[in-house]
This record gives C-alpha cells, sequence and structure tokens, in this order.
C-alpha cells in the first residue's frame, strides 16, 4: 500500500503479510505481520539478520514470529519451517485514498516447532520452550492505510481469543531506539519519523532492548543494533484487542496531533482530517459508534475535507 507510488522520496507504504504458504522454504513465521516505510527510510522492520539459511540465529531468531511487528501468545509464536503455519486474507478492500484488508493468524499459533528447531532452541537458548496451551482460537488483524499525500495513516487493529486466560505480547521492531513517552511511541530513522499510538483492551507495559534471543554471530560483529519493543499484557485474559495507528512525519516538522477517542464499547484516533474507530467490546465486531462515526463491523475509517470524504468498513 502506497501513498506515492514510483516517488520514492515522498512515497510512504505499508506491507502486511499473511500467507497460506506458511513459513516454509523462504518464508518466516510472521503471518499478520506489517512493516512500515517513508520517505525512502525504514521504519517498522523485519528484525534480525541472516548468518546463512539455518544457522542458529536465522532459525531462533530472524525467521521467528517475536523478530516480525506481529503478536506472542503466552510468548508463543508461530513455528517457523512448516507449510502448516500458514495464514488467510479473508478480505481486501481499495476505495479512493483507504485501502483495508484483514488476516486469520490463528492456525499457525497451534502447529508446534518441529524436532530440530526444539533440538537448537534447548542447545542455544536458556528460556523455557513456549507451551502449546493455550490454543489460540482467533487473530485477526485489520490494517488500514490512508494513502494521502499530505498526512498518510497506518492503522493495525487486532482481536485476539484464546482457549483459556493468558498474556499477550503487541511487538515492534525498529533501526533505531525507539522513543517512549506517556503518550506513545516515537520511530525514527535519518529524515523520516513514525508518531505511534497504542490503546489495548487490557493493561500493558512496555519494554525495549536492543538484545537478540542469541547473537547473529561473528559475520556480523559490529553490526547496527536493531530495536525491539514490546507492549505484554499484564493481567491474564481470554481475549484482548490492539488498536495501534502509525503517522509519518519528517524530521523537523512538528509531531502530528493525536486525538484519542473513547465512548462505550468504541475507541479510535482524530488525526487531522482522518477519524477512525474501532469495535471495542467483546467478540470481533460489533455497533460502533464515536464523535460521530457511526456503523456496525470491525473498523471504520472516515477521511476527506468537508462534503468530499469517504468512509471505508471492515465489516
Amino acid at each position: 500500500m502506497h501513498s506515492s507510488l514510483g516517488d520514492a522520496d515522498n512515497d510512504v507504504w505499508m506491507l502486511f503479510k499473511s500467507s497460506r504458504f506458511g513459513s516454509f522454504s523462504h518464508s518466516h513465521a510472521d503471518q499478520n505481520s506489517f512493516q512500515l516505510s517513508a520517505y525512502g527510510e525504514a521504519l517498522a522492520i523485519d528484525s534480525g539478520y541472516y548468518p546463512y539459511y539455518g544457522s542458529p540465529h536465522h532459525t531462533l531468531w530472524t525467521r521467528q514470529t517475536r523478530a516480525h511487528n506481529s503478536i506472542l501468545v503466552h510468548g508463543r509464536g508461530q513455528p517457523p519451517f512448516s507449510w502448516d503455519a500458514g495464514g488467510e486474507i479473508e478480505s481486501y478492500q481499495s476505495s479512493g485514498r483507504v485501502t483495508i484488508v484483514r488476516g486469520q493468524a490463528a492456525k499457525g499459533y497451534n502447529v508446534p516447532m518441529r524436532d530440530g528447531v526444539l533440538e537448537d532452541w534447548k542447545k542455544y537458548l536458556t528460556e523455557a520452550v513456549p507451551s502449546m496451551e493455550p490454543k489460540v482460537e482467533n487473530f485477526q488483524r485489520t490494517v488500514a492505510f490512508v494513502a494521502s499525500t499530505t498526512r498518510p495513516i497506518a492503522v493495525v487493529y487486532d482481536q485476539v481469543r484464546t482457549s483459556g486466560a493468558t498474556t499477550f505480547d503487541w511487538l515492534l521492531h525498529a533501526l533505531e531506539r525507539i522513543d517512549v513517552k506517556k503518550e506513545g511511541f516515537t520511530i525514527r530513522r535519518g529524515k523520516a519519523r513514525a508518531a505511534v499510538r497504542l490503546l489495548a483492551t487490557r493493561p500493558f507495559k512496555v519494554s525495549q532492548t536492543d538484545r537478540f534471543s542469541l547473537p547473529p554471530g561473528n559475520r556480523y560483529e559490529g553490526a547496527a543494533k536493531q530495536w525491539h519493543l514490546t507492549a505484554g499484557s499484564t493481567e491474564l485474559a481470554e481475549e484482548i484487542k490492539f488498536l495501534a495507528v502509525l503517522v509519518p512525519y519528517r524530521e523537523g516538522e512538528p509531531e502530528p496531533g493525536l486525538e484519542i477517542l473513547q465512548e462505550g464499547d468504541s475507541a479510535g484516533f482524530q488525526i487531522g482530517n482522518t477519524s477512525i474507530a474501532a469495535w471495542w467490546g467483546e467478540g470481533p465486531d460489533g455497533p460502533i459508534k464515536v464523535k460521530g462515526i457511526s456503523g456496525q463491523g470491525r473498523l471504520i475509517v472516515e477521511t476527506g475535507e468537508g462534503s468530499a470524504r469517504q468512509t471505508a468498513t471492515d465489516e
């Protein structure tokens, strides 16, 4: 999804993946993950290095869900090297400036790691192998992209449900340290910035590190650090929703104003002429109503000037 395709210096683009081919061959365990780039700079990245195919770092970090902008359930991601750990694009719509796509990735979390990966895990890592319980019953991620040339906006809305109470970790990776402030995060790279705001239906705690579970080894000695942010839930639950907005801007420009909207079972953001509203009650969808936005579904995005406005809904 691009704001100015063919004009790299001014383009903002977002990539979303949920693939039926799983994590086999050259694919990673990154169903329902996203990337964001702005003005020629990588902001939200796929992390990790490639010492060689199947190296310990490649197997236990780069190919793992934890290396991507996705979600861990009970510390568990999707297994690498598996045809079965697939995702699915459930819906796609593009209307004017707004694109909305929804992926389903629950299946992948319920597939165990193959024996060779488990052997490497036990050999090289001190952390315990994540439990296969509880099962993930639903992981729907809706991504919306507003392809404005003046104020492009990326939206990520998640609904995760499990068979038992557990924890959830929302992940974000970058090439430079992410500024964490009370109101949200700021990603920086070169002359590009992104203001990030994250809401959740459960309390969460933010942590950040520049360490991998396993370093990439001698080939990458002295390689640039990468930064890994985790917004981890602090109470056990069977369901959680996350709503994030990422708003790119250039170095030297004021940070975009973002207003949080919350009313009853609806939550969202106001960014300039764009309104975002999500279903915030139990279950995957419901009646949304907040600050003049109303409808039925998962997510509503409304953008434009005056009467020339357009609305897109993930139903």
